[in-house]
């Protein structure tokens, strides 16, 4: 009996090795969380000529400091995430062409190239911004790279029932959140021990393990003969969506999506302001406050996840996922007492868990030869969310200022969005939940060569 590319692979050891590598480049990039606000902190101190030493709110000019750092670091977020939307889908594409294993050795050469200059230049120069953008072309940034990962997860698993994949995508995204669990209080400890700029060695060296274990012992998941033509309309940055416009309910998952990761991502931009505001935390229990927010999560998937798919329904799980992250928001809303925080976070122990019923939906519906496609569409509506839900909550927090309203409104808004996600996987009938492939491949080759013609 002939052996497949799947079984060959050893999946246990590669999934592990895939796990190992989400975990890696999550606990680097979420240090930065931490580090960069504090470097440019101290950059822009620099720059209206207050030492180091005295960059605290006992200098006359640290509230004018602080002001630059908010205005450099929201055009410095712009910046460098918008090549990242403008590459995820050809990055997603190009997987499916020359395979994944190149694209996650890119990525971890990317990430060292990336946080190593920052570490050499900081952030004073723009060159090293328009650098850093350039980069960033590569391979789509963590997101990209994080699509590239778990595509390779679904080639692995193109065997698998249904329901072991929605177990197996909720193991791998639980080590994602796991690893924004560590990498904010390894940062911080890293900045107070070095510097904040010197503190980028901890995301430089784990980039750098991630592009080692690429080279040394990650298999390549795509066979050859799975491997597509390459389109440069599936490599537009819209090719994913203009992709699956014939199938509306993929359409509705990444509408329903992109509500519930603003609303996530809106909230999250929120608490520390409201602690600052309101609470006057600093920062040490800030960050506590969205660890125990992202091992609530974390668990959740590594723990609650796996038994659940087994279980209920998939569109049960998405409305469970829906509720605990509208009822974390609708309840820190109403929060009088600061120990109320600690307590209300844990409620969102299942809000991640859309993230991989979504996951699993797309790469069985669009079939095994367009994975890295299909969790594109993942990636991108992420960047999106990260490129305007936090302008969008500064903004929020700037009329909630000059309109004199409350604080706990910002939460009341991001309830309202995860909301409409719920109400958009409401809606949604049960069967397109189901994880049934549903789309002809073929078919879509055939009309590109006809248009193309």
């Amino acid at each position: 009996m002939p052996v497949s590319h799947a079984q060959m692979l050893r999946p246990g050891l590669t999934l592990g090795l895939l796990a190992a590598s989400l975990f890696l480049s999550w606990i680097g990039f979420s240090s930065t969380y931490v580090v960069f606000p504090n470097m440019v902190l101290l950059e822009k101190c620099e720059e209206l000529g207050i030492p180091q030493a005295q960059c605290t709110s006992e200098n006359d000019r640290f509230l004018e400091a602080q002001a630059m750092q908010t205005e450099f670091m929201s055009t410095y977020m712009l910046l460098s995430s918008l090549p990242c939307v403008l590459v995820c889908a050809f990055c997603a594409h190009a997987s499916d062409c020359i395979g994944r294993r190149p694209l996650l050795i890119v990525a971890g050469l990317q990430g060292v190239c990336t946080y190593g200059l920052i570490m050499w230049q900081g952030l004073r120069s723009p060159w090293v911004v328009a650098a850093v953008m350039a980069l960033n072309c590569l391979s789509g940034g963590i997101y990209g790279a994080n699509g590239n990962l778990l595509a390779s997860a679904a080639d692995v698993s193109a065997g698998w029932s249904p329901t072991e994949r929605a177990r197996m995508f909720g193991r791998l995204e639980g080590a994602i959140w796991m690893g924004q669990t560590i990498g904010p209080s390894l940062g911080g400890v890293a900045s107070n021990l070095l510097g904040p700029q010197r503190a980028l060695v901890v995301p430089t060296l784990l980039s750098a393990s991630c592009a080692v274990l690429g080279v040394a012992l990650m298999p390549e998941t795509l066979p050859r003969e799975r491997r597509a033509a390459f389109s440069w309309r599936r490599a537009s940055p819209l090719g994913g969506l203009l992709l699956v416009r014939d199938v509306p309910h993929c359409l509705t998952f990444a509408a329903g999506l992109l509500f519930a990761q603003w609303g996530i991502s809106t909230g999250l931009t929120s608490v520390p302001l409201f602690c600052k505001r309101t609470l006057g935390w600093p920062d040490g229990t800030i960050g506590a406050v969205d660890t125990v927010y992202f091992a609530a999560n974390g668990l959740g998937l590594l723990v609650c996840m796996p038994a659940l798919a087994r279980r209920v329904s998939a569109k049960s799980i998405a409305m469970l996922a829906g509720l605990s992250s509208a009822t974390t928001w609708i309840l820190l809303a109403n929060v009088v007492r600061g120990w109320e925080l600690f307590a209300v976070v844990c409620v969102a122990f299942a809000s991640a868990m859309i993230f991989p019923i979504i996951r699993t939906s797309l790469v069985t519906v669009l079939g095994p030869q367009l994975n890295g496609v299909a969790l594109g569409i993942m990636s991108l509506v992420e960047l999106v969310c990260q490129l305007g839900a936090p302008a969008a909550a500064s903004a929020t927090w700037h009329v909630l200022d000059v309109r004199g309203w409350p604080d706990h409104v910002a939460f009341a808004i991001a309830a309202a969005e995860v909301a409409v996600a719920l109400g958009i996987f409401a809606v949604v009938p049960g069967s397109q939940l189901r994880f049934e492939t549903s789309f002809d491949v073929d078919r879509l080759c055939e009309g590109e060569r006809l248009s193309q013609t």
